[in-house]
């Protein structure tokens, strides 16, 4: 007896029971290869966040580190260049970073005029205790005119 070629549809009995079906090889491969993909784009993405975020705080670390010193004792002077630089950096920033952004920058600008305003403190009772004023009071200027 000869078999014919074509195709043949076989019915099997299952008595009851659930057969799972299963996957041809071609939809194991994709699903495999879509979840390999996810993983790697996932993976890239975590480097890119990382990348962005250590070039950010190193770069607003260094113009704050620049602010201290150049504003070290006007604290109104700080607060200018910080706001100017800080409205400026967030708009260069990635929409899904910038809450991250305004709060990094929101810290550093209370930080840098907290230790610039310690520091015209400081200098203006040393230059009361020097006899450079009668009271405190009249120091409001003495520090900028000195600088210069």
């Amino acid at each position: 007896m000869a078999v014919k070629k074509g195709t043949y549809t076989v019915g099997v009995k299952t008595g009851g029971v659930n057969i799972p079906k299963q996957e041809t090889s071609l939809e194991s491969i994709g699903k495999e290869f879509s979840n390999m993909a996810d993983a790697v784009f996932n993976v890239v993405q975590k480097k890119q966040e990382a990348n962005f975020l250590y070039s950010f705080t190193d770069d607003v670390n260094k113009n704050y580190s620049k602010f201290r010193s150049d504003f070290k004792y006007d604290p109104a002077g700080l607060r200018s260049a910080a706001e100017t630089y800080s409205k400026t950096k967030i708009q260069n920033v990635p929409l899904a970073y910038q809450a991250y952004a305004t709060k990094y920058l929101a810290s550093q600008n209370a930080t840098a005029i907290n230790y610039a305003t310690t520091q015209m403190i400081k200098k203006n009772d040393e230059l009361f205790d020097a006899g450079y004023a009668k009271n405190k009071d009249e120091l409001g200027g003495a520090i900028t005119l000195m600088q210069k």
